[in-house]
């Protein structure tokens, strides 16, 4: 993608880990994140939490306001991979995605108010997934004859759920869905993540303008199908600002606090995530090549991991290559 244009004062909303919260830096304004909500102007809102993957990035993104034409800085996923390795990559990939179609939407529609049949039940409150959902509702079924409806008019639209492990009490699965009356076709969710909770979304396009209907199916009655809500994205791109999406940093200290990283399984995440980011063509969503401006040889504080005010500049640099601000 060429470079995004945007006016001076579209503001910045930033999702990530301790990377966007400035760890290392000598005083926050030497972030990059602060740094590039300098350049763009109008204000940062920082939804980064130290410590914290990309299902907490992408939580955080269900709730926050959706400010049209801002900047959405995306810098996640190392958290993830230190603990798990490439074992991570389904779970950073769903994440970031639907992190990033959530910022594309023009409109939704919880699941809680849509149409269905059969047994449908919101999700209990002891589960971590319910606060996850985009309106603290989500539905689930375990019914084989339950059904769900959602009518829109447009191109395309938007299905978010939330996906679990295997090993959790009760695995979230694979549903199908069929437009105006059409074939099944499958919604993969099942095992999409290695740890509890993770977000998932999916855009489907090419169905030609006018009114559609879309129906929800189980696939079979174990539990559960899980829907969050519908959507319909913007029919002009562009009515959305430049979404950034960060690759995940090298390291200088592969071994800190136990990591199992190394320099290939961090490649190898980040080709996923720029496949992931290459489904979004036509959208103003960037991938941000960070080790290619990142130099963990000058720009790594002291404990081998996070960036010193040098390595916060050359992120910077990272993501305003994605940008043309006008003034």
């Amino acid at each position: 993608m060429s470079k995004q244009k945007i006016n001076f004062g579209a503001g910045v909303a930033a999702f990530g880990d301790s990377f966007t919260n400035s760890q290392g830096a000598t005083a926050p304004a030497y972030g990059y994140i602060n740094r590039l909500a300098a350049s763009v102007g109008g204000g940062l809102a920082n939804y980064a939490v130290s410590g914290q993957g990309t299902y907490i990035a992408a939580r955080n993104g269900m709730g926050a306001p959706l400010r049209r034409r801002n900047v959405v800085a995306i810098l996640a996923g190392l958290n993830d991979a230190r603990r798990a390795g490439l074992a991570a990559k389904d779970k950073i990939v769903t994440n970031l995605r639907a992190l990033i179609i959530i910022n594309l939407l023009a409109s939704n529609s919880l699941a809680s108010s849509l149409p269905r049949v059969g047994a449908w039940k919101v999700l209990p409150s002891t589960l971590v997934s319910r606060s996850s959902a985009k309106g603290g509702s989500a539905l689930y079924t375990a019914d084989i004859n339950a059904a769900m409806t959602y009518k829109f008019s447009g191109d395309a639209f938007v299905i978010g759920s939330i996906t679990t492990h295997t090993l959790s009490s009760s695995s979230y699965q694979d549903w199908d869905f069929r437009v105006d009356g059409g074939p099944r076709q499958t919604f993969e969710n099942y095992n999409l993540t290695n740890e509890a909770y993770s977000h998932n979304a999916r855009i489907i396009s090419g169905l030609g303008a006018g009114p559609h209907t879309v129906q929800i199916l189980p696939k079979s009655a174990v539990p559960w199908s899980v829907i969050d809500y519908f959507g319909v994205p913007l029919a002009e791109p562009k009515a959305a600002g430049p979404i950034l999406v960060g690759q995940i940093p090298y390291l200088k200290n592969w071994v800190y606090l136990g990591f199992t990283l190394t320099p290939a399984i961090v490649d190898e995440l980040n080709q996923a995530i720029a496949d992931m980011v290459a489904e979004f063509e036509g959208y103003p969503v960037a991938l941000v090549r960070t080790n290619d401006f990142y130099n963990t040889l000058t720009g790594c504080s002291a404990d081998g991991i996070h960036p010193n005010n040098t390595g916060y500049a050359q992120i910077y640099s990272a993501f305003m290559d994605k940008l043309e601000i006008w003034t």
